[in-house]
């Protein structure tokens, strides 16, 4: 996790943070990450940011979460149910 720590806190701390993160699991998803592995990654990122108490960082993570599980409109899903 400490290599994909480095690239999510990297991505959070830059201009186009929100845009950033998306390409990371768009990445990962061409790797072969699956939906749970990418959720268990940026939980533990969100439990990062969260400790040091950067409610920007968490709003995005958050927001890119909803992305990511599906908690938002079909057409911006980053996984699509099989």
């Amino acid at each position: 996790m400490e290599n994909f720590k480095k690239k999510y806190i990297q991505a959070l701390e830059s201009e186009n943070s929100y845009q950033e993160l998306i390409q990371i699991v768009l990445n990962l998803k061409k790797k072969g990450f699956n939906q749970d592995q990418v959720v268990s990654q940026f939980n533990d990122l969100l439990s990062y940011v969260i400790k040091k108490g950067n409610e920007k960082q968490e709003e995005i993570l958050r927001e890119v979460m909803d992305l990511i599980v599906g908690w938002c409109n079909q057409d911006m899903w980053l996984f699509k149910p099989d």
